[in-house]
């Protein structure tokens, strides 16, 4: 899985992001873990345009 985390270019949030050009099961694992991932420790993600793009909007209390 080609997957990082970074700044945005277009918004004030990080981003998690997957390599588009991976196969069709390693993209729905890659969103599988990072909703797991939000889960787990509260955080509040926005997913872009049905992309594998994710932004990190914050954390719930």
């Amino acid at each position: 899985m080609n997957a990082y985390v970074g700044l945005s270019n277009k918004t004030d949030f990080f981003k998690i992001k997957c390599d588009e050009n991976d196969s069709k099961e390693i993209i729905e694992e890659f969103h599988d873990a990072v909703w797991k991932w939000a889960e787990k420790y509260n955080v509040e993600l926005e997913r872009l345009d049905k992309k594998p793009i994710y932004y990190i909007l914050g954390v719930s209390n």
